[in-house]
């Protein structure tokens, strides 16, 4: 195995010449799920080194929940990825709907995950056939990049 550190992210080379990913930051242990040689203290340098990063994914759901961490002003966060894709995401501040979501509300009275209402800090339902921000979705818990402070973990330092 080998590793490969640059300010795009970690990649894990293994021997075989398989790539399993760009990582940017994390920890898969403190999720519950096991994985072997991984880089965690390479992880942690990284981020030390980064300072801020996107977020970057690991594990494919196959043998644990995928797992996305990234680094935050030079600390390493992860998060346990859900099946509904929206945990770990950063959500949206606009208060604009996006099209599908106006769809829906034509539709029915409902918003589905998959209208894209999921993705935002806001809570929006439909009324009147068109949907509006009925509040915010958690007023405080989520910081200045929309991602939700309780899905993320931080990763103790050295």
């Amino acid at each position: 195995m080998f590793i490969t550190l640059s300010p795009r992210g970690v990649a894990i080379t293994f021997a075989a010449g398989f790539v399993c990913g760009a990582l940017a930051a994390g920890s898969l242990r403190a999720h519950g799920a096991d994985l072997p040689r991984l880089p965690r203290e390479a992880l942690k340098t990284y981020c030390a080194i980064a300072g801020d990063t996107t977020p970057a994914v690991f594990g494919d759901g196959r043998t644990s929940p995928p797992i996305v961490w990234r680094c935050v002003k030079s600390a390493v966060y992860t998060c346990e990825a859900g099946a509904d894709g929206v945990a770990c995401s950063a959500r949206s501040y606009s208060r604009v709907p996006v099209p599908s979501m106006v769809e829906e509300c034509h539709d029915g009275d409902y918003l589905s995950v998959a209208s894209g209402a999921y993705g935002y800090v806001w809570n929006w339902e439909c009324r009147g056939g068109k949907p509006v921000i009925a509040g915010p979705l958690a007023p405080g818990k989520f910081d200045a990049q929309g991602y939700a402070e309780g899905e993320w973990k931080h990763e103790p330092g050295r």
